[in-house]
């Protein structure tokens, strides 16, 4: 079972949600949600559920411009849930910033699948 999945998304100028060109958390928790999506149809052919978030942390403001990777891995699962970790990362260019400084935000959630699309794990 492929048990991580990586997406990389440029914050756009029409995602400013507060005064001073500030992203919303919630568009970085929509990033979350699909690289779940991607993770799920990669390990079970099937886009799953979210069925749950649980600490959420955001450690930095998004910008307008900024390039994210988004992160996801299960940690556990079971025949029909998925526990996962999710981060977000500020990159530039080619180069990954690898310190904690540029961790951006991280949760972890609970994606179910469809009793038809289980695999026995």
């Amino acid at each position: 079972m492929d048990k991580e999945f990586s997406l990389t998304s440029r914050v756009s100028f029409k995602d400013i949600h507060y005064d001073g060109k500030v992203v919303a958390g919630a568009h970085v928790l929509e990033l979350f949600g699909d690289a779940i999506t991607g993770l799920a149809l990669m390990n079970d052919n099937d886009e799953g559920l979210l069925s749950k978030w649980e600490n959420v942390n955001f450690y930095q403001k998004v910008n307008p411009g900024d390039f994210l990777k988004v992160y996801a891995r299960i940690v556990s699962s079971s025949r029909l849930k998925r526990n996962v970790e999710v981060n977000a990362w500020r990159v530039t260019g080619l180069k990954e910033y690898n310190g904690n400084n540029d961790l951006v935000a991280d949760a972890k959630g609970t994606f179910v699948i469809p009793f038809v699309k289980a695999k026995g794990v």
